[in-house]
């Protein structure tokens, strides 16, 4: 059972958390892309117009954060800002996996209060202030993996049908928050079945698997109906049933970085195999979810995975379990070096002092966010004024302009445009059905010889405003060395005041870089 002072320990470790990421709630650090791509949707959601890229079009299923788009769209419809209704969505929600990590180790993996504080400081100090600062959902994602992780130690502690049903509904809510919680949710049914083998197995996890097959289901048959289609928009864009083997190694390298610490550990556990079965299992029920969700990533391409985020969701997991991973002649090595002489116990405290710093001080910088807002920041809120009056933009980037400016958008790269995305790569002919005032894209070059869909996107777009009435009015840079190129069509009533905007806001350069001339020559 929790003690008092546990409760109260971990109660300190989400206010000391609340005071760490204070600052990150502030609006001067900029939202990213995807995050104003979903605050999009929870504004028209909150205005009463269902899930839609553009008012009065059908549903378009490119918030896949589903659950904190509902979150957002309902504290928007009391009158709360979306910036702010998305920060501080995430900070209590990281603030709540902080102290509920420090809970876990201290009621389901029995490691002692050290443990334990090391975990929640882990935790505490990591990407979390960035996802906040960002916009970004991942921390309410992160808070439905961690209860239903712990769900799942309490069914392995004491297992009843009761615990079972608890984690099978946790398991829906997984789902819900994110479309690969159903994955992460069918990782943990099967490290469950590894664990009890036998008629445990048959007994605890069959309501688990009826919860999600008849919850779940309903849930999925409920978006395909109302979307059209089965999977998330974005995945049709990003995943198209491809294999990204490039994904294999960047998703092995960011879930390394992500729980360095608990690796060690890990590895003690999974080569107990001979020694303690007990302890290789305990390792393996942990192991399964946390590699099989990272392996899952070569499935999408990395667009956007900002702070490491889609590897996020398996470092509470890891960072509850550890103390379940360390073999016992480990734990008797260790009390002997603790209990020892005087300059042993020195020698351990200091080296400890050190390893501790060293993190603490890579988890606090390594993922500070930017404190910056971009020249698309900028401009969606300077062609605000024009929403009203019926225009649309083609664009590339479609989180900041479009969410800002509240213009109808045509999302270029697929992400919120269902015939886009289910149809490879956008056409003129498709676009010369709205035939929008703006176009906006980002690219390097117009390459002669596509090598992915995205060149394929920026030679079309090239092309699309080579061959129509465009007219180049202002070029820049995204801040990481691509060109932003801005073009507006000369034949409506704002068009000249339109390129001004753009002129002004951009930051351009009197002697463009290489790979701005060669697209302004294509284009």
């Amino acid at each position: 059972m929790l003690q008092r002072r546990d409760i109260a320990i971990a109660a300190l470790f989400g206010v000391g958390t609340a005071l760490y990421i204070a600052p990150f709630l502030s609006p001067g650090w900029q939202i990213y892309e995807d995050a104003a791509m979903l605050f999009r949707y929870a504004e028209h959601v909150a205005a009463g117009h269902g899930i839609v890229w553009n008012v009065g079009e059908p549903p378009v299923d490119g918030a896949t954060d589903l659950l904190y788009m509902w979150i957002l769209a309902g504290l928007h419809w009391l009158g709360i800002g979306l910036e702010s209704a998305a920060r501080g969505t995430s900070a209590a929600a990281h603030i709540s996996t902080v102290a509920l990590v420090y809970v876990g180790v201290r009621r389901f993996s029995g490691g002692n209060s050290l443990a334990a504080a090391l975990s929640a400081v882990f935790v505490a100090i990591g990407p979390g202030k960035a996802y906040v600062a960002g916009g970004f959902g991942t921390p309410v994602f992160a808070l439905c993996v961690t209860l239903t992780w712990l769900a799942t130690l309490r069914l392995v502690e004491k297992p009843s049908t009761r615990a079972a049903i608890v984690c099978g509904i946790l398991s829906v809510v997984m789902g819900i928050a994110r479309p690969e919680g159903a994955l992460l949710a069918a990782l943990i049914v099967t490290s469950l079945f590894v664990y009890w083998h036998g008629s445990d197995a048959r007994r605890f996890i069959h309501p688990i698997v009826v919860i999600g097959a008849v919850l779940g289901g309903t849930y999925w048959l409920w978006r395909w109906s109302y979307f059209g289609y089965p999977l998330p928009n974005p995945y049709y864009r990003k995943g198209g049933g491809r294999i990204y083997l490039s994904n294999f190694l960047i998703t092995a390298k960011y879930g390394a970085l992500l729980i360095a610490p608990f690796l060690a550990p890990l590895l003690l556990g999974l080569g107990s195999y001979v020694a303690d079965r007990h302890r290789f299992r305990a390792t393996l029920l942990a192991a399964i979810p946390v590699f099989g969700f990272l392996a899952a990533w070569v499935l999408l391409s990395n667009e956007m995975n900002f702070f490491r985020r889609f590897q996020y969701p398996v470092v509470p997991i890891a960072a509850i379990s550890w103390p379940l991973w360390i073999p016992d002649r480990i734990r008797e090595y260790w009390r002997t070096l603790i209990t020892g002489t005087p300059l042993q116990r020195a020698a351990i405290a200091v080296t400890a002092a050190a390893l501790l710093a060293v993190t603490v001080r890579y988890q606090h910088e390594a993922y500070f966010p930017p404190r910056w807002q971009d020249d698309l920041y900028k401009i969606g809120e300077m062609l605000a004024p024009y929403q009203d009056r019926g225009y649309t933009i083609a664009i590339s980037e479609a989180g900041l302009i479009p969410f800002y400016s509240k213009w109808k958008a045509i999302d270029i790269w697929g992400l919120n445009d269902e015939w886009i995305a289910h149809n490879g790569v956008v056409t003129a002919a498709y676009l010369d059905r709205i035939k929008p005032e703006v176009v906006v894209f980002h690219a390097q070059c117009a390459p002669s010889r596509p090598g992915d869909q995205w060149e394929e996107m920026e030679q079309a777009m090239a092309l699309y405003t080579r061959n129509r009435p465009y007219v180049l009015a202002a070029h820049g840079d995204n801040g990481a060395g691509w060109s932003v190129l801005y073009y507006v069509r000369p034949d409506f009533p704002d068009a000249e005041k339109i390129s001004s905007v753009f002129a002004a806001a951009v930051k351009s350069s009197a002697q463009p870089p290489a790979p701005l001339r060669a697209c302004a020559t294509t284009s």
